[in-house]
């Protein structure tokens, strides 16, 4: 594992999504120090990054207007903590509770094959970190627990 600078970890992640987020007048915001550093491997946690980066752009392509995915990162003792939240629709608790699990979706036939965050899972196990929808009353929120550097 080495030490990453998660902002350019987002900002290159983000790279090959942002045509697609302007394109659908989506506003990305991001609040990261850029001073922060997390353990991981960086091809893996970019792939965990750009699945929940085109989940949301999933959701947030439904909603009409005012569009906001939302990612913040902040130390926690011995973790860094990574916040992406969009105020699409949002998901609810019993959908949470099984969101990770492999095959699970709630997307219609042909969009998607419940794959995505059960992989993001894993990935993130791997590197002794975490990753979780944190059902909320505004947002719909994953947050990423990765090792501080």
């Amino acid at each position: 594992m080495d030490d990453l600078k998660l902002i350019e970890l987002i900002q290159n992640t983000l790279s090959i999504c942002e045509s697609k987020f302007v394109k659908n007048q989506i506003k990305v915001e991001v609040d990261v120090s850029h001073e922060l550093k997390a353990r991981g491997k960086r091809i893996e946690l970019s792939q965990v990054l750009l699945n929940v980066f085109n989940n949301a752009f999933d959701a947030l392509v439904e909603k009409k207007d005012n569009r906001s995915l939302y990612i913040k990162a902040q130390n926690q003792n011995e973790l860094v903590t990574l916040s992406i939240a969009n105020n699409g629709p949002k998901i609810e608790l019993e959908i949470a509770k099984q969101i990770m699990n492999p095959f699970f979706t709630t997307k219609e036939a042909g969009k998607g094959m419940g794959l995505g965050l059960s992989i993001s899972s894993t990935l993130m196990q791997n590197q002794k970190g975490r990753i979780y929808c944190k059902p909320s009353a505004n947002n719909t929120e994953f947050v990423l627990e990765l090792l501080h550097a």
